[in-house]
């Protein structure tokens, strides 16, 4: 993960959505469509399901961050020392 250039305005990230959560999928995209009616807010990156190396780069480019379970709590940290 690179320390972020820029935020993306009205962006945020999904950290803790992995395989061992049942309907770990369904429950991404219900966020996904939750935040984009109610805040206007678009999906910078999803970790860890099926995330790709230039959405794990670009990471901390996600202006706030949505922590699924307490075990991300220290990748969260992480994120927030990389933003701006």
């Amino acid at each position: 993960m690179k320390p972020s250039e820029c935020t993306k305005t009205n962006s945020y990230n999904i950290i803790g959505d992995n395989a061992d959560i049942y309907n770990f999928l369904s429950d991404v995209e219900e966020i996904k469509s939750i935040m984009k009616e109610s805040f206007d807010f678009d999906v910078n990156s999803v970790f860890i399901a099926y995330i790709s190396i230039n959405e794990m780069e670009n990471g901390t480019q996600g202006e706030i961050n949505l922590v699924l379970s307490g075990e991300e709590i220290k990748a969260d940290k992480i994120f927030k020392k990389n933003m701006t």
